[in-house]
Protein backbone atom coordinates (compact mmCIF):
# COMPACT_ATOMS: atom_id res chain seq x y z
CA UNK A 1 0.00 0.00 0.00
CA UNK A 2 1.08 3.37 -0.79
CA UNK A 3 1.55 5.83 1.91
CA UNK A 4 1.30 9.90 1.63
CA UNK A 5 4.46 11.85 1.09
CA UNK A 6 5.45 12.75 4.71
CA UNK A 7 4.37 9.12 5.96
CA UNK A 8 7.67 7.64 6.35
CA UNK A 9 7.43 4.93 8.70
CA UNK A 10 9.31 5.88 12.36
CA UNK A 11 12.35 5.88 12.56
CA UNK A 12 14.65 2.95 13.03
CA UNK A 13 16.46 4.32 16.67
CA UNK A 14 17.09 7.52 17.60
CA UNK A 15 20.33 9.02 18.19
CA UNK A 16 21.48 12.41 20.12
CA UNK A 17 22.52 15.07 17.65
CA UNK A 18 26.53 14.99 17.36
CA UNK A 19 26.48 17.32 13.49
CA UNK A 20 25.65 20.08 12.54
CA UNK A 21 25.31 20.25 8.66
CA UNK A 22 25.21 23.64 6.85
CA UNK A 23 23.50 22.44 3.35
CA UNK A 24 20.64 19.95 2.43
CA UNK A 25 20.99 19.32 -0.77
CA UNK A 26 21.29 15.54 -2.78
CA UNK A 27 25.12 15.54 -2.90
CA UNK A 28 25.62 16.24 1.35
CA UNK A 29 22.99 13.89 1.96
CA UNK A 30 24.11 11.04 -1.02
CA UNK A 31 27.68 11.53 0.88
CA UNK A 32 27.99 12.51 4.14
CA UNK A 33 24.14 11.70 5.76
CA UNK A 34 25.14 8.06 4.00
CA UNK A 35 27.82 7.93 5.50
CA UNK A 36 26.94 8.89 9.26
CA UNK A 37 24.11 5.87 8.34
CA UNK A 38 26.32 3.58 7.49
CA UNK A 39 28.36 4.21 10.80
CA UNK A 40 25.02 4.03 13.21
CA UNK A 41 23.78 0.60 11.38
CA UNK A 42 26.56 -0.65 12.35
CA UNK A 43 26.54 0.98 15.66
CA UNK A 44 30.10 2.97 15.17
CA UNK A 45 28.85 6.47 15.87
CA UNK A 46 25.12 6.55 17.82
CA UNK A 47 24.59 9.93 16.33
CA UNK A 48 22.47 12.07 14.17
CA UNK A 49 22.84 15.11 12.26
CA UNK A 50 20.44 18.43 12.42
CA UNK A 51 20.70 20.04 9.21
CA UNK A 52 20.49 23.99 8.61
CA UNK A 53 18.98 25.71 5.17
CA UNK A 54 21.80 27.58 3.84
CA UNK A 55 20.06 30.41 1.36
CA UNK A 56 16.30 31.64 1.63
CA UNK A 57 15.58 29.66 -1.56
CA UNK A 58 15.83 26.49 -0.38
CA UNK A 59 12.95 24.07 -0.42
CA UNK A 60 14.51 20.79 0.84
CA UNK A 61 13.70 21.46 4.63
CA UNK A 62 9.86 21.67 4.81
CA UNK A 63 9.90 17.88 2.89
CA UNK A 64 13.09 16.69 5.14
CA UNK A 65 10.85 17.32 8.00
CA UNK A 66 7.28 16.55 6.88
CA UNK A 67 9.57 12.45 5.77
CA UNK A 68 11.06 12.54 9.66
CA UNK A 69 14.05 13.29 8.03
CA UNK A 70 14.45 10.52 6.02
CA UNK A 71 14.79 9.96 2.11
CA UNK A 72 15.92 7.08 -0.34
CA UNK A 73 18.80 6.65 -1.46
CA UNK A 74 19.63 4.35 -4.91
CA UNK A 75 23.05 3.25 -5.90
CA UNK A 76 23.34 2.51 -9.29
CA UNK A 77 26.76 1.91 -11.45
CA UNK A 78 29.76 -0.02 -11.72
CA UNK A 79 31.48 -1.13 -9.07
CA UNK A 80 34.83 -3.94 -9.52
CA UNK A 81 33.78 -4.42 -13.19
CA UNK A 82 30.39 -5.28 -11.96
CA UNK A 83 26.71 -3.66 -12.44
CA UNK A 84 25.63 -2.76 -9.07
CA UNK A 85 21.93 -1.53 -7.96
CA UNK A 86 20.69 -1.21 -4.81
CA UNK A 87 18.66 1.14 -2.76
CA UNK A 88 18.19 1.84 1.21
CA UNK A 89 16.28 4.49 3.45
CA UNK A 90 19.14 6.73 4.84
CA UNK A 91 18.04 7.71 9.06
CA UNK A 92 20.42 9.89 9.75
CA UNK A 93 19.02 13.05 9.93
CA UNK A 94 16.92 14.24 12.82
CA UNK A 95 15.35 17.46 11.78
CA UNK A 96 15.76 20.27 9.13
CA UNK A 97 16.13 24.22 10.21
CA UNK A 98 15.26 27.05 8.41
CA UNK A 99 17.40 29.93 9.82
CA UNK A 100 15.56 32.73 7.57
CA UNK A 101 11.56 31.41 9.35
CA UNK A 102 13.33 30.51 12.94
CA UNK A 103 16.74 31.96 13.60
CA UNK A 104 16.76 31.29 17.39
CA UNK A 105 16.20 27.92 17.07
CA UNK A 106 19.69 27.70 15.10
CA UNK A 107 21.11 29.27 17.22
CA UNK A 108 20.51 26.96 19.81
CA UNK A 109 22.00 24.11 18.00
CA UNK A 110 25.08 25.83 18.93
CA UNK A 111 24.53 25.80 23.13
CA UNK A 112 24.07 21.70 22.47
CA UNK A 113 26.90 20.19 24.22
CA UNK A 114 26.52 17.01 22.28
CA UNK A 115 26.98 18.43 19.03
CA UNK A 116 31.16 18.36 18.02
CA UNK A 117 30.79 18.90 14.46
CA UNK A 118 29.94 21.22 11.60
CA UNK A 119 29.82 19.41 7.64
CA UNK A 120 28.80 21.75 5.08
CA UNK A 121 27.83 21.36 1.33
CA UNK A 122 26.56 25.27 0.51
CA UNK A 123 28.10 24.51 -3.61
CA UNK A 124 31.45 26.60 -4.74
CA UNK A 125 30.17 29.67 -4.27
CA UNK A 126 28.73 29.23 -0.34
CA UNK A 127 32.50 30.12 0.80
CA UNK A 128 33.04 33.26 -0.29
CA UNK A 129 33.64 36.71 1.15
CA UNK A 130 30.56 38.82 1.88
CA UNK A 131 30.62 42.08 3.81
CA UNK A 132 27.64 42.14 5.74
CA UNK A 133 26.37 44.21 8.67
CA UNK A 134 26.02 42.31 12.38
CA UNK A 135 22.78 42.20 13.31
CA UNK A 136 21.76 39.51 16.36
CA UNK A 137 18.15 38.83 15.15
CA UNK A 138 18.33 37.84 11.82
CA UNK A 139 20.99 35.46 10.11
CA UNK A 140 23.54 36.10 7.41
CA UNK A 141 23.02 35.69 4.11
CA UNK A 142 26.27 34.30 3.29
CA UNK A 143 27.42 30.47 4.82
CA UNK A 144 30.69 32.04 6.79
CA UNK A 145 28.53 34.65 8.30
CA UNK A 146 26.00 31.58 9.56
CA UNK A 147 28.99 29.91 10.66
CA UNK A 148 30.69 33.22 12.75
CA UNK A 149 27.20 34.08 14.25
CA UNK A 150 26.96 30.32 15.21
CA UNK A 151 30.20 29.88 16.49
CA UNK A 152 29.59 33.11 18.86
CA UNK A 153 26.86 31.72 20.35
CA UNK A 154 28.47 28.45 21.42
CA UNK A 155 31.93 30.87 22.83
CA UNK A 156 29.33 32.69 24.82
CA UNK A 157 27.42 29.77 26.37
CA UNK A 158 30.06 27.85 26.97
CA UNK A 159 32.52 30.68 28.61
CA UNK A 160 34.84 30.28 25.70
CA UNK A 161 35.91 26.84 26.97
CA UNK A 162 38.66 25.57 25.15
CA UNK A 163 37.39 22.30 24.48
CA UNK A 164 34.05 23.15 23.14
CA UNK A 165 35.01 24.25 19.58
CA UNK A 166 33.74 22.49 16.62
CA UNK A 167 35.58 20.60 14.20
CA UNK A 168 34.51 22.03 11.08
CA UNK A 169 34.34 19.94 7.95
CA UNK A 170 33.91 21.61 4.71
CA UNK A 171 32.99 19.52 1.53
CA UNK A 172 33.00 21.92 -0.75
CA UNK A 173 34.64 22.13 -3.71
CA UNK A 174 37.19 24.29 -3.18
CA UNK A 175 41.28 24.19 -3.38
CA UNK A 176 42.04 23.85 0.45
CA UNK A 177 38.43 24.66 1.36
CA UNK A 178 39.23 24.89 5.36
CA UNK A 179 41.94 27.31 5.73
CA UNK A 180 39.83 29.58 2.87
CA UNK A 181 36.76 29.48 5.02
CA UNK A 182 39.12 30.16 8.34
CA UNK A 183 40.17 33.06 6.65
CA UNK A 184 37.12 34.61 5.81
CA UNK A 185 35.59 33.77 8.73
CA UNK A 186 38.53 35.66 10.82
CA UNK A 187 37.73 38.52 8.49
CA UNK A 188 34.26 38.63 9.50
CA UNK A 189 34.92 38.76 13.36
CA UNK A 190 36.94 41.57 12.52
CA UNK A 191 34.54 43.04 10.26
CA UNK A 192 31.55 42.44 13.27
CA UNK A 193 34.60 43.60 15.42
CA UNK A 194 33.86 40.64 18.17
CA UNK A 195 35.97 39.87 21.04
CA UNK A 196 39.92 39.16 20.44
CA UNK A 197 39.27 36.25 23.03
CA UNK A 198 36.65 34.75 20.67
CA UNK A 199 38.95 35.09 17.63
CA UNK A 200 41.43 33.35 19.60
CA UNK A 201 39.20 30.86 20.49
CA UNK A 202 38.10 29.91 17.18
CA UNK A 203 42.09 29.79 16.03
CA UNK A 204 42.76 27.34 18.69
CA UNK A 205 40.03 26.03 19.98
CA UNK A 206 38.37 25.11 16.49
CA UNK A 207 39.56 23.01 13.84
CA UNK A 208 38.96 23.81 10.53
CA UNK A 209 39.51 20.99 7.97
CA UNK A 210 40.56 20.76 4.20
CA UNK A 211 38.74 18.34 2.40
CA UNK A 212 38.59 16.43 -0.72
CA UNK A 213 35.15 14.82 -1.66
CA UNK A 214 34.36 12.01 -5.12
CA UNK A 215 31.43 11.13 -5.98
CA UNK A 216 28.41 11.86 -8.59
CA UNK A 217 25.17 12.45 -7.22
CA UNK A 218 22.70 13.13 -10.59
CA UNK A 219 20.19 13.80 -7.62
CA UNK A 220 16.29 13.17 -7.41
CA UNK A 221 15.87 11.28 -10.59
CA UNK A 222 12.99 13.63 -12.26
CA UNK A 223 13.93 11.99 -16.08
CA UNK A 224 11.99 8.27 -14.90
CA UNK A 225 10.40 9.49 -11.12
CA UNK A 226 7.71 7.30 -11.85
CA UNK A 227 9.90 4.27 -12.48
CA UNK A 228 11.86 4.63 -9.07
CA UNK A 229 8.66 5.39 -7.32
CA UNK A 230 6.79 2.37 -8.13
CA UNK A 231 10.27 0.18 -5.99
CA UNK A 232 9.07 1.46 -3.32
CA UNK A 233 5.90 1.55 -0.64
CA UNK A 234 6.03 4.68 -0.25
CA UNK A 235 5.96 8.23 -1.34
CA UNK A 236 9.86 10.16 -1.67
CA UNK A 237 10.18 13.48 -2.61
CA UNK A 238 13.54 13.33 -1.79
CA UNK A 239 14.66 10.43 -3.30
CA UNK A 240 18.15 10.43 -4.90
CA UNK A 241 20.71 8.51 -6.46
CA UNK A 242 24.10 8.34 -6.74
CA UNK A 243 26.85 6.21 -7.89
CA UNK A 244 28.71 3.58 -5.83
CA UNK A 245 32.33 5.17 -5.74
CA UNK A 246 32.88 7.88 -3.22
CA UNK A 247 36.07 9.35 -1.74
CA UNK A 248 36.48 11.31 1.16
CA UNK A 249 39.93 12.57 2.24
CA UNK A 250 40.02 14.80 5.81
CA UNK A 251 43.00 16.80 7.12
CA UNK A 252 42.09 17.30 10.87
CA UNK A 253 43.04 16.67 14.11
CA UNK A 254 44.85 13.26 14.96
CA UNK A 255 41.53 11.94 16.97
CA UNK A 256 39.34 12.29 14.39
CA UNK A 257 39.74 8.92 13.12
CA UNK A 258 38.13 7.48 16.66
CA UNK A 259 35.73 9.97 16.57
CA UNK A 260 34.18 9.86 13.21
CA UNK A 261 34.91 5.83 12.84
CA UNK A 262 34.19 5.73 9.05
CA UNK A 263 37.48 3.40 8.26
CA UNK A 264 35.56 0.87 10.70
CA UNK A 265 32.79 1.13 8.89
CA UNK A 266 34.40 -0.13 5.69
CA UNK A 267 33.92 3.41 3.94
CA UNK A 268 36.57 5.04 1.71
CA UNK A 269 37.79 7.86 3.47
CA UNK A 270 41.42 9.13 4.45
CA UNK A 271 42.81 10.96 7.05
CA UNK A 272 45.45 11.96 5.66
CA UNK A 273 46.57 14.80 3.67
CA UNK A 274 44.77 16.58 0.68
CA UNK A 275 47.02 17.31 -1.77
CA UNK A 276 48.56 14.41 -3.14
CA UNK A 277 44.58 12.79 -3.44
CA UNK A 278 43.76 16.19 -5.28
CA UNK A 279 46.51 15.67 -8.04
CA UNK A 280 45.44 12.20 -8.16
CA UNK A 281 41.97 13.15 -8.78
CA UNK A 282 43.15 15.91 -11.42
CA UNK A 283 45.36 13.93 -13.44
CA UNK A 284 43.50 10.59 -13.41
CA UNK A 285 39.97 11.50 -13.26
CA UNK A 286 39.32 14.86 -14.45
CA UNK A 287 42.27 14.93 -17.30
CA UNK A 288 40.93 12.56 -18.94
CA UNK A 289 37.27 13.19 -18.63
CA UNK A 290 38.64 16.43 -20.74
CA UNK A 291 40.66 14.20 -23.49
CA UNK A 292 36.92 12.51 -23.60
CA UNK A 293 34.82 15.38 -23.77
CA UNK A 294 37.12 17.12 -26.23
CA UNK A 295 37.56 13.87 -28.43
CA UNK A 296 33.80 12.40 -27.79
CA UNK A 297 31.97 15.06 -29.29
CA UNK A 298 34.30 15.82 -31.94
CA UNK A 299 33.36 12.11 -33.35
CA UNK A 300 29.65 12.92 -32.72
CA UNK A 301 29.04 11.09 -28.86
CA UNK A 302 26.78 12.81 -26.50
CA UNK A 303 27.66 11.02 -23.44
CA UNK A 304 30.42 9.79 -21.66
CA UNK A 305 29.28 6.12 -21.39
CA UNK A 306 28.49 6.35 -25.36
CA UNK A 307 32.60 7.85 -25.80
CA UNK A 308 33.81 4.72 -23.87
CA UNK A 309 31.56 2.35 -25.72
CA UNK A 310 33.87 2.97 -28.18
CA UNK A 311 36.87 0.54 -28.36
CA UNK A 312 39.56 3.33 -30.12
CA UNK A 313 38.62 5.99 -27.83
CA UNK A 314 38.62 3.01 -24.73
CA UNK A 315 41.77 2.15 -25.61
CA UNK A 316 43.14 5.82 -26.01
CA UNK A 317 42.01 6.67 -22.94
CA UNK A 318 43.49 3.82 -21.27
CA UNK A 319 46.74 3.69 -22.56
CA UNK A 320 47.11 7.22 -21.92
CA UNK A 321 46.68 7.33 -18.35
CA UNK A 322 48.60 4.17 -18.13
CA UNK A 323 51.51 5.07 -20.21
CA UNK A 324 51.95 8.48 -20.19
CA UNK A 325 50.48 10.06 -16.78
CA UNK A 326 51.04 7.28 -14.37
CA UNK A 327 54.36 6.45 -14.39
CA UNK A 328 55.15 10.12 -14.17
CA UNK A 329 53.38 10.81 -10.67
CA UNK A 330 54.45 11.54 -7.45
CA UNK A 331 56.32 8.62 -5.60
CA UNK A 332 53.59 8.01 -2.84
CA UNK A 333 50.77 8.32 -5.45
CA UNK A 334 51.84 5.21 -7.87
CA UNK A 335 50.23 2.60 -5.13
CA UNK A 336 47.33 4.22 -5.34
CA UNK A 337 46.59 5.00 -8.88
CA UNK A 338 46.09 1.33 -11.05
CA UNK A 339 43.10 0.80 -8.70
CA UNK A 340 42.09 4.58 -9.11
CA UNK A 341 42.63 4.28 -13.07
CA UNK A 342 39.94 0.93 -12.63
CA UNK A 343 37.46 3.19 -10.53
CA UNK A 344 38.12 5.74 -13.17
CA UNK A 345 37.27 3.56 -15.83
CA UNK A 346 33.97 1.80 -13.79
CA UNK A 347 32.48 5.79 -12.98
CA UNK A 348 32.80 6.13 -16.98
CA UNK A 349 31.27 3.24 -18.07
CA UNK A 350 27.95 3.53 -15.72
CA UNK A 351 25.24 3.11 -17.39
CA UNK A 352 23.15 4.63 -15.47
CA UNK A 353 24.05 8.21 -15.81
CA UNK A 354 24.07 9.78 -19.00
CA UNK A 355 26.96 12.38 -17.95
CA UNK A 356 26.69 14.80 -21.27
CA UNK A 357 30.03 15.75 -22.54
CA UNK A 358 28.90 19.00 -23.53
CA UNK A 359 28.62 19.83 -20.39
CA UNK A 360 32.32 18.21 -19.59
CA UNK A 361 33.67 20.65 -21.93
CA UNK A 362 32.44 23.93 -20.69
CA UNK A 363 35.62 25.83 -20.22
CA UNK A 364 37.75 23.47 -22.07
CA UNK A 365 41.14 25.81 -22.02
CA UNK A 366 41.24 26.24 -18.70
CA UNK A 367 40.45 22.86 -18.03
CA UNK A 368 43.50 21.72 -20.58
CA UNK A 369 45.45 23.89 -18.79
CA UNK A 370 44.90 22.91 -15.15
CA UNK A 371 44.42 19.03 -15.87
CA UNK A 372 46.09 17.81 -18.71
CA UNK A 373 49.34 20.82 -19.29
CA UNK A 374 51.28 19.53 -15.99
CA UNK A 375 51.64 16.18 -17.21
CA UNK A 376 52.53 16.50 -20.50
CA UNK A 377 55.41 19.16 -18.61
CA UNK A 378 56.30 16.24 -16.70
CA UNK A 379 56.70 13.87 -19.19
CA UNK A 380 58.73 16.29 -21.40
CA UNK A 381 61.04 16.13 -18.17
CA UNK A 382 61.74 12.84 -17.92
CA UNK A 383 61.73 11.43 -21.65
CA UNK A 384 62.87 14.46 -23.38
CA UNK A 385 60.04 13.58 -25.85
CA UNK A 386 56.20 14.30 -25.70
CA UNK A 387 53.42 12.15 -24.67
CA UNK A 388 51.26 11.44 -27.79
CA UNK A 389 48.00 10.65 -26.12
CA UNK A 390 48.01 13.94 -24.57
CA UNK A 391 49.63 15.98 -27.32
CA UNK A 392 46.64 14.28 -29.83
CA UNK A 393 43.89 15.56 -26.81
CA UNK A 394 46.09 19.10 -27.22
CA UNK A 395 45.03 19.14 -31.35
CA UNK A 396 42.07 17.77 -30.82
CA UNK A 397 41.37 21.08 -28.74
CA UNK A 398 42.56 23.04 -31.87
CA UNK A 399 39.96 20.99 -33.72
CA UNK A 400 37.02 21.33 -31.11
CA UNK A 401 37.09 25.63 -31.66
CA UNK A 402 36.94 24.81 -35.46
CA UNK A 403 33.17 26.16 -35.10
CA UNK A 404 31.25 28.79 -37.03
CA UNK A 405 28.97 30.93 -35.90
CA UNK A 406 25.13 30.82 -35.74
CA UNK A 407 23.46 34.17 -34.45
CA UNK A 408 25.29 34.94 -30.72
CA UNK A 409 26.54 31.46 -30.49
CA UNK A 410 29.39 29.20 -32.06
CA UNK A 411 28.61 25.64 -33.30
CA UNK A 412 30.60 23.13 -35.30
CA UNK A 413 28.90 22.45 -38.54
CA UNK A 414 27.19 19.16 -37.55
CA UNK A 415 25.70 21.61 -34.68
CA UNK A 416 25.96 18.29 -32.26
CA UNK A 417 28.06 20.73 -29.70
CA UNK A 418 27.76 24.36 -28.97
CA UNK A 419 30.90 26.63 -27.87
CA UNK A 420 30.56 27.25 -24.05
CA UNK A 421 34.09 28.83 -22.94
CA UNK A 422 35.65 32.07 -21.58
CA UNK A 423 35.62 34.61 -24.39
CA UNK A 424 39.18 35.28 -24.43
CA UNK A 425 40.06 31.57 -24.29
CA UNK A 426 37.92 30.78 -26.62
CA UNK A 427 39.23 33.64 -29.18
CA UNK A 428 43.00 32.17 -28.70
CA UNK A 429 41.65 28.96 -30.75
CA UNK A 430 39.02 30.20 -32.62
CA UNK A 431 41.56 32.90 -34.16
CA UNK A 432 43.87 30.38 -35.28
CA UNK A 433 41.87 28.89 -38.04
CA UNK A 434 40.99 32.61 -38.92
CA UNK A 435 44.90 32.68 -39.86
CA UNK A 436 47.00 31.10 -42.57
CA UNK A 437 46.75 27.80 -40.55
CA UNK A 438 50.90 27.32 -40.50
CA UNK A 439 52.72 25.69 -38.12
CA UNK A 440 53.93 29.42 -37.32
CA UNK A 441 50.53 30.44 -36.24
CA UNK A 442 49.75 27.07 -33.90
CA UNK A 443 53.33 28.06 -32.33
CA UNK A 444 51.79 31.37 -31.47
CA UNK A 445 48.77 29.85 -30.11
CA UNK A 446 50.38 27.17 -28.20
CA UNK A 447 52.97 30.50 -26.28
CA UNK A 448 49.87 32.19 -25.10
CA UNK A 449 48.46 29.01 -24.05
CA UNK A 450 51.48 27.76 -22.31
CA UNK A 451 52.17 31.08 -21.28
CA UNK A 452 55.66 30.63 -20.15
CA UNK A 453 58.98 30.15 -22.48
CA UNK A 454 59.34 26.37 -22.83
CA UNK A 455 61.95 24.49 -24.69
CA UNK A 456 59.45 21.89 -26.34
CA UNK A 457 57.31 24.62 -27.95
CA UNK A 458 58.80 24.17 -31.65
CA UNK A 459 58.27 20.09 -31.07
CA UNK A 460 54.77 20.18 -30.18
CA UNK A 461 53.80 23.07 -32.71
CA UNK A 462 55.13 20.29 -35.50
CA UNK A 463 53.09 17.39 -34.12
CA UNK A 464 50.03 18.90 -33.52
CA UNK A 465 50.63 20.40 -37.23
CA UNK A 466 50.48 17.01 -38.03
CA UNK A 467 48.16 15.65 -36.23
CA UNK A 468 46.08 18.07 -37.40
CA UNK A 469 47.13 17.57 -41.30
CA UNK A 470 46.32 13.84 -40.48
CA UNK A 471 42.55 14.34 -39.04
CA UNK A 472 41.60 16.37 -42.17
CA UNK A 473 43.15 13.61 -43.98
CA UNK A 474 42.13 10.71 -42.77
CA UNK A 475 39.96 11.09 -39.55
CA UNK A 476 40.08 11.67 -36.33
CA UNK A 477 38.91 8.21 -35.20
CA UNK A 478 42.09 7.11 -36.93
CA UNK A 479 44.25 9.50 -35.76
CA UNK A 480 43.40 8.07 -32.69
CA UNK A 481 43.82 4.32 -33.69
CA UNK A 482 47.07 5.50 -35.25
CA UNK A 483 48.44 6.91 -31.56
CA UNK A 484 47.38 3.96 -29.84
CA UNK A 485 48.01 1.15 -31.68
CA UNK A 486 51.25 0.61 -30.80
CA UNK A 487 51.10 1.35 -27.00
CA UNK A 488 51.52 -1.02 -24.09
CA UNK A 489 47.74 -1.39 -22.84
CA UNK A 490 48.24 -3.08 -19.18
CA UNK A 491 44.79 -2.40 -18.80
CA UNK A 492 42.91 -3.85 -21.11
Amino acid sequence: MKLLSGSYPTKKKKYNEKILQIGEGNFIRAFVDWMIDEMNTKELFQGSVVTLQPTPRGKVVPNLNAQNGRFTLFTRGIQDGKRVESSRVVDAISRGVNPYVDWESALKIAENEEIEFIFSNTTEAGIQYKQEDYDFEQPPLSFPGKLVHLLYRRFQHFNGHSEKGWVIIPCELVENNGDHLQKICLQIIDDWQLPFQFKEWVMNACNFCNTLVDRIVPGYPRENEEAFQQQLDYEDSLMTVAEPYHLFVIEGPQDLPEKLPFLQAGLNVKFEAVEPYRKLKVMLLNGPHTMLAIMGLLNGFQTVKEAMENKVIHRWILSTMENEIIPYLPKELKSEAHQYVESVIDRFSNPFIQHRLVDISLNSVAKWQARLLPSLEVFFEKEGKLPKGIVLSLAGLFQFYRVAQVGDQFMNEEKSYTIRDNFDDFQLFYSYWKTSQKERDIQATLQKFIGKPVSYLEELSSAIHEMLLLQNREGIMHTIEGVTKNENNRLS
